[in-house]
């Protein structure tokens, strides 16, 4: 079962992510950028004394926001909850719009983005949209719809 916790930067440190998500990881911990993912909408996921990964709304307007993620590779048994969660916790936010990026090819982030309700807005990727340059969808879940 998992626990979540408000999320704090430095659970980043305390799990290995998943290989698709490795260097978005490295770059997020290396710029200290992780601390502004603090407060808001964002938490931590704990089973047992394990982060398995950590999530969150980075808030753009009143009806808007961009969601982050960041999973352990020790995921995998947990991802139906933790869809049942993000799913949960996107029906009780104010936003009417929350957006998300996957990486081309990363098959897992685009399932889960599906699992989640959200669907792509762009089928032909955005170009040198992502970290190291790569390629990216962009999925959006929409309330009312």
């Amino acid at each position: 079962m998992i626990e979540y916790r408000p999320f704090k930067a430095g659970h980043l440190d305390l799990f290995t992510p998943q290989e698709a998500q490795r260097r978005e990881h490295a770059a997020l911990v290396r710029s200290g950028g992780a601390g502004g993912l603090e407060g808001g909408v964002s938490l931590s996921g704990w089973v047992g004394h394990k982060c398995v990964g950590a999530a969150g709304l980075i808030h753009v307007r009143e009806h808007r926001a961009v969601a982050w993620m960041i999973l352990s590779q020790d995921i995998g048994a947990h991802m139906l909850p933790l869809a049942k969660k993000v799913r949960r916790v996107l029906n009780n936010v104010v936003y009417l719009r929350v957006e998300l990026t996957v990486a081309e090819g990363f098959e897992q982030g685009e399932r889960f983005a599906r699992l989640i309700g959200a669907k792509c807005e762009t089928p032909e990727p955005m170009r040198y949209f992502g970290p190291d340059k790569r390629n990216e969808r962009m999925y959006a879940v929409i309330k009312g719809t």
